[in-house]
């Protein structure tokens, strides 16, 4: 868009101003009280309307005050044109122009930078809205005591074995799931189903947005292998190199936001499936007993249609217990060191 050539620069009075005595015109500000203050917003209007000060018209009104006909009289004795619309005016003289700070990145003809807005980003943006306008969501929290989950960790990281916190999440979730397979279904047009495998899908932030590739069978592997499948389905999503297979479908999806300093969310489901499982950070806090206590905050996210509320409670409370009784066989593995030696052989060959 072309700007104007008179844009910038403000109307030249008419000769008739420049030539009134400064008797009459220009007669100085106590003619009306020496004061802008007094000014109703009407009369201001049509200050700015023929690009006039107030000590530049006689006034009449009270105490001394102009009035919006001292304006307009004044404006039609000198014949000054109203200000055209859309032209600026130049900026107060305690802002020089050289000296007003610029947007990094714009030049002085732009004001805004157009950001292309990419086709996955477009297809999640209207995921999320038939999510959120077409699904009744429902929510409930967990807070859980990490103490265990963190020290078991800690014993797997001792030894060798490369584990996240999310690792061990995913793990106890899918324990969770396969005690309460109501809350592992998807749907099927208008048919609800059951799962019978935990198909867990995990929220990965990408250049072009946000994806969930799934680790398939969750319920069959150990901590150990859901990291190694995670890191690599993470790679390959950032990378933008993942089969349509390694995202679509799933039944149950995590997003984690603790790696941010978010400590409590709430995520929408992503459909088909009924169910996402929102993780924050870690906070500490005093326990019951008065010493320092880790805990995380788990919201879930329910399509209220097809997932009762006390499933959904049922759910929380076994997940729960699995995250503050963490140990080597709910993880999968049932001795560590013979777990090691056998990542060790398998590098080796």
């Amino acid at each position: 868009m072309e700007v104007p050539a008179d844009a910038g620069e403000a109307p030249a009075a008419p000769k008739g101003a420049e030539s009134t005595p400064a008797t009459s015109s220009a007669r100085p500000s106590e003619a009306h009280g020496g004061s802008d203050r007094l000014l109703g917003p009407a009369v201001k209007n049509y200050l700015r309307k023929y690009g006039l000060e107030s000590s530049q018209v006689t006034a009449s009104g009270p105490h001394g005050t102009v009035t919006k006909g001292d304006v307009l009289n004044h404006a039609l004795a000198n014949k000054i044109a109203p200000v055209p619309v859309g032209s600026s005016q130049p900026p107060p003289p305690s802002v020089p122009v050289s000296k007003v700070a610029k947007p990094k990145g714009l030049t002085a003809a732009a004001s805004y930078v157009d950001v292309e807005i990419s086709n996955m980003r477009r297809t999640i943006a209207k995921r999320l809205l038939q999510s959120k306008s077409t699904i009744p969501h429902a929510y409930g929290t967990a807070q859980c005591d990490t103490k265990n989950l963190l020290s078991f960790r800690k014993s797997l990281v001792n030894a060798g074995i490369k584990a996240s916190v999310n690792d061990l999440l995913i793990k106890c979730v899918a324990n969770a799931l396969a005690l309460n397979p109501a809350i592992n279904c998807v749907w099927d047009g208008s048919q609800l189903k059951q799962q019978g495998q935990v198909d867990i899908s995990v929220a990965v932030a990408t250049p072009n947005g946000l994806i969930t590739p799934i680790v398939p069978n969750v319920g069959a592997k150990d901590v150990v292998s859901i990291s190694t499948v995670v890191r690599a389905l993470a790679a390959k999503a950032r990378d933008g190199k993942l089969q349509p297979h390694e995202f679509m479908g799933g039944s149950f999806s995590i997003s984690n936001l603790g790696m941010f300093g978010i400590h409590s969310f709430s995520a929408i489901i992503n459909p088909p499936q009924c169910a996402i499982l929102a993780v924050g950070g870690t906070t500490m806090e005093l326990g019951e007993n008065g010493l320092p206590l880790s805990t995380v905050k788990l919201m879930l996210s329910y399509d209220a249609s097809a997932i009762l509320d006390d499933e959904a409670v049922k759910f929380l409370a076994v997940l729960k217990n699995e995250v503050e009784n963490v140990n080597e066989i709910s993880m999968g593995i049932f001795n560590i060191q013979s777990r090691v030696e056998s990542l060790e052989n398998e590098a080796t060959q």
